[in-house]
C-alpha cells in the first residue's frame, strides 16, 4: 500500500517514530481517498459538462456534510458506489431536473437550509459527538448556510444559474442525508 510504504520511508529518515506509524498511515489512507473522490467528481462534471455546477457542489457540500453530519455508508467501498451513484444523479439534476423546477429552488432551499439550521448536527454510531463538538458544528454549519443562500440570493439577482444549481443541490443532499440517518435511527430503535 502506498501510504505504508510513504510511513516507512519517514520512519526510516527520522521524520517520524515507529509508535506513530499507525496514526501516519490512517491520515495518508484518508488523504488519498480525498483526492481520489475530488479527482472523481471533477472528471465526471467535466464529462457531462457541468464542471462549474460541480465544482460549486463540491466546495459547498463538502463544507457544509462535514459538520452537518447524516446518513454515511457502512464502508468505504458502499461510500465510493453511493458516491458514484450521487455524482451522476447530480449530472442528471443540472441537465433536466433543474430547468423543470427552477421557479420553487429558492423557496426549497430556504425550506431546507432552515430545516438543516436548526437540526444540525445528526449524529451517528460512526461519529459521535461530545456536547462541546456539537455545539461547534452547529455554529460552523449556520456560517456556511448563511454564506451559502446569501451567495444563492445573490446569484439569483444576477441570474447566474450554474451557481445557484451547484449550491441548491449540495443543500438537497445534504437535508436528504441528515433525514436518511434520522429515518435509520428511528427503525433501529422501534426493532
Amino acid at each position: 500500500m502506498l501510504s505504508d510504504f510513504c510511513i516507512n520511508k519517514l520512519i526510516k529518515y527520522n521524520v517520524i517514530q515507529e509508535r506513530e506509524k499507525e496514526l501516519y498511515i490512517y491520515g495518508i489512507h484518508q488523504s488519498l481517498i480525498i483526492i481520489q473522490n475530488v479527482l472523481i467528481t471533477i472528471v465526471i462534471g467535466a464529462i457531462f459538462n457541468n464542471l462549474w455546477e460541480t465544482l460549486i457542489f463540491l466546495t459547498f457540500y463538502s463544507a457544509l456534510r462535514s459538520f452537518a453530519g447524516g446518513y454515511h455508508a457502512i464502508n468505504e467501498f458502499r461510500c465510493f458506489i453511493y458516491s458514484i451513484f450521487l455524482l451522476i444523479m447530480i449530472q442528471i439534476y443540472f441537465d433536466y431536473v433543474f430547468e423543470v423546477i427552477s421557479k420553487y429552488t429558492l423557496v426549497v432551499t430556504l425550506v431546507l437550509s432552515y430545516i438543516i439550521y436548526i437540526k444540525s448536527p445528526i449524529q451517528n454510531r460512526f461519529n459521535p459527538l461530545s456536547k462541546k463538538e456539537r455545539i461547534y458544528c452547529k455554529k460552523v454549519v449556520r456560517r456556511i448556510l448563511v454564506v451559502g443562500v446569501g451567495i444563492e440570493i445573490y446569484s439569483f439577482v444576477l441570474h447566474n444559474i450554474r451557481t445557484i444549481m451547484g449550491i441548491s443541490i449540495a443543500i438537497y443532499i445534504v437535508g436528504g442525508l441528515m433525514a436518511l440517518e434520522k429515518v435509520k435511527q428511528y427503525f433501529i430503535r422501534n426493532k
